[in-house]
């Protein structure tokens, strides 16, 4: 947190975060969304929001433990911003396809004039 501090970040994609479920966290400075796996602590996504990025929070939905989403009300235009955690090149050709499916079905569903940010870890080979 410290760095987010230091280079005032106020909106940071998490991966691996090893939460169960879903919900919020707060500390002094950051409130943090997440949203794990239901029993297991493993994979996972959160989203930091320093003060400003809490203050302009529309809504969000934690899809699922790989996809992360929250909308934000800035002066410019509304802001979606997705944080996702792919699986890996090696993993089963299935898996990756369904995790594709739903990240695109989720996507387009964003509102149409938002500006739509990505995050996270794609776990691309380069």
């Amino acid at each position: 947190m410290r760095t987010l501090d230091k280079f005032r970040i106020d909106i940071a994609g998490l991966s691996e975060t090893r939460l169960t479920g879903f919900g919020t966290l707060n500390n002094e400075t950051y409130h943090i969304l997440y949203s794990g796996l239901e029993t297991r602590k493993e994979a996972g996504v959160g989203m930091t929001l320093g003060s400003r990025a809490e203050k302009c929070l529309v809504d969000w939905e934690p899809i699922n433990e790989q996809i992360l989403r929250a909308r934000f009300a800035t002066s410019q235009a509304k802001l979606t911003v997705f944080v996702v955690y792919a699986p890996t090149n090696d993993t089963v050709d299935q898996i990756k396809n369904d995790f594709y499916r739903v990240l695109s079905n989720v996507v387009s569903k964003a509102h149409q004039h938002d500006i739509v940010t990505l995050c996270g870890d794609f776990n691309a080979k380069v």
